[in-house]
């Protein structure tokens, strides 16, 4: 939105007229697009089976329009909502593996239980882009 000399407002619809408003909560769909896409890159496919894979988008697309984001501010949770919800599940994934015990693992195991674990499966995967 751009506000004229006059005061006047030129430009309040995007030329996208937000037909994935519903998606992202944007007007503008190349946010709502941005957004689909960051919710996406977070999914976790174990299987290189093209038909789950596409389930697995439909299903998130659809639960982006589910919980219905009103503006691009709703959109931005909506899609960190998912995010934190797959990150979360992956990480529970990986702490259901029997992990070989080392030296900086004893710690956490002693003190922090499975939280500890997960935790710590987390921090490494954020680190070095394995579980």
């Amino acid at each position: 939105m751009v506000k004229s000399e006059d005061g006047k407002t030129e430009g309040s619809t995007p030329p996208s007229r937000g037909r994935l408003r519903s998606v992202g909560g944007s007007l503008n769909d190349k946010f709502n697009v941005f957004l689909a896409c960051q919710a996406l890159n977070t999914l976790w496919l174990e299987s290189d089976d093209p038909h789950l894979r596409d389930e697995f988008v439909s299903i998130t697309l659809a639960l982006m329009e589910e919980l219905a984001p009103r503006d691009a501010l709703e959109g931005l949770l909506v899609s960190q909502i998912i995010a934190t919800h797959n990150v979360a599940m992956k990480c529970h994934r990986g702490g259901n593996d029997p992990i070989p015990i080392h030296r900086e693992d004893e710690g956490l195991r002693k003190h922090g239980g499975q939280g500890g674990t997960l935790a710590h499966r987390f921090n490494r995967y954020a680190t070095t882009g394995s579980g």
